[in-house]
């Protein structure tokens, strides 16, 4: 998940930190690290960078964030399944690279099985999906998208890396529209959005929390419709799927804490404690707002039930796709 500039989203996290923290007794000595899989001024990382922040001399002495960007956000997972069972490291990632992978990839090629070799201490956060266009197209709603596009022999959509959430989404659309979507690969939303804005891209479908600051006449950007059961508050006007007769594709993603499977169950509780204290804050709460997602906290118990869900549901869409990666 990535979004604008590195710039922008750091300037989020240092605004939210800016209220005293919370108090709770320090857990280890030693430098922590939070691995994301995503470059630096992304959703994923923000949202690490403010972990980061109000975890230092709580949980750790210190924390840092270590981005290991590449393989769609796989890289910084391998790392993680292979580190110390110590509570020295930690990742922060959404839920595309751990729900909706294994059935991609398979256990073996996937380097990392997200149920067993995993646990997954804390939810902290869900995000929305829309459908947007730029000047490549005259559309303003998704039926007048549809219109546009049903006799173009091939119409390409960007998206934030292949077998991501928003990659599936499109996948979605094209059988349920007859339309012949052709997924373009990003490095983040951001650079897709922009292709879309500039009309390199007639579509794009990437995360709210990317579309919405360029939105409502900011850019040449317009959202076609939402993939929510509800209206968005910040787009006015705009469509629900299922207001636009396809009810079926609204779909979301979470972004969840993971620490090696083996990390002792004391480790994983305090974890556990500091990060839901954290989600309490204000300014935690608040920061994860700003960056367009929505904050909550659900501890690991729900967390892990909240995988396996998805990771069911995920499992008979992907084999109905009849997408496989080439990587």
């Amino acid at each position: 998940m990535t979004i604008t500039t590195r710039r922008t989203t750091l300037g989020l996290v240092a605004t939210a930190l800016g209220a005293p923290g919370l108090v709770r007794a320090q857990t280890l000595q030693r430098t922590a690290r939070i691995l994301v899989g995503f470059p630096p001024g992304g959703l994923t990382d923000g949202v690490a960078r403010l972990l980061a922040e109000t975890l230092r001399g709580r949980y750790a002495a210190n924390i840092v964030v270590e981005n290991r960007p590449g393989a769609s956000g796989r890289l910084a997972l391998e790392t993680l399944r292979t580190a110390e069972p110590d509570g020295t490291t930690l990742a922060f990632t959404p839920s595309d690279q751990v729900a909706i992978f294994p059935h991609l990839y398979g256990l073996e090629k996937l380097r990392y099985a997200p149920l067993t070799d995993f646990a997954t201490v804390a939810t902290l956060c869900l995000f929305d999906l829309g459908i947007a266009t730029g000047p490549a197209t005259p559309a303003k709603t998704l039926a007048e998208f549809i219109a546009w596009a049903k006799d173009r022999p091939s119409v390409p959509f960007g998206m934030p890396g292949p077998g991501t959430l928003p990659h599936f989404l499109g996948i979605q659309l094209a059988k349920a529209t007859g339309l012949n979507l052709t997924g373009v690969a990003y490095r983040g939303d951001g650079p897709a959005v922009q292709d879309a804005i500039g009309g390199q891209i007639p579509l794009t479908i990437n995360s709210l929390a990317g579309l919405v600051p360029l939105a409502n006449g900011a850019s040449a950007l317009r959202v076609l419709a939402v993939a929510t059961e509800r209206p968005v508050p910040a787009l006015p006007g705009v469509q629900t799927m299922g207001e636009a007769g396809f009810p079926q594709l609204a779909m979301g993603g979470w972004g969840a804490v993971m620490v090696p499977a083996r990390t002792p169950a004391p480790l994983v509780a305090a974890l556990d404690a500091a990060l839901a204290e954290a989600m309490a804050l204000p300014q935690m709460r608040d920061g994860i707002a700003r960056l367009g997602l929505v904050p909550l906290h659900e501890n690991a118990a729900t967390s892990t039930a909240r995988l396996r869900r998805d990771t069911e549901r995920w499992g008979p869409i992907v084999r109905a796709s009849g997408w496989t990666p080439e990587d």
